[in-house]
């Protein structure tokens, strides 16, 4: 894939809209696939909104799992505008999607309380593991 590919550079294939909690601290993510001559498989866009506590970055793994099966160029987790999530669970959301076999880079977009605004994780190889 071209390092300068943007997500405005290729066109949605699907959004899947995904309830990850309710009540008053409710949470969503949108999950979009972008497609285009320089990202075949897709890149994935996630965007979370409201509160990502334990029950939702649960909820949200399950959901990566399932739906990043067939593989993907790389996963764009946006999390510019969830609420209350710390650095950790930003890290873990992310560092589980790159287990997952078939799956290019993830960046993490709106990084909270870190002074950073971007972080980028490679895929994982587990036999070095």
């Amino acid at each position: 894939m071209n390092a300068v590919t943007t997500l405005s550079d290729l066109r949605p294939a699907f959004t899947l809209e995904l309830d990850l909690g309710g009540g008053s601290h409710g949470a969503s993510a949108r999950l979009e696939l972008r497609v285009g001559e320089s990202s075949p498989r897709g890149v994935a866009h996630v965007a979370l909104r409201g509160c990502i506590g334990r029950v939702a970055e649960q909820r949200l793994v399950r959901a990566l799992g399932e739906w990043l099966k067939r593989g993907i160029d790389r996963v764009v987790l946006d999390c510019r505008d969830a609420r209350n999530l710390d650095l950790r669970r930003a890290h873990r959301l992310a560092d589980a999607a790159s287990r997952l076999e078939g799956v290019g880079p993830v960046e993490i977009w709106g990084l909270p309380h870190s002074g950073r605004a971007t972080a980028t994780l490679e895929p994982r190889d587990e036999r070095s593991s």
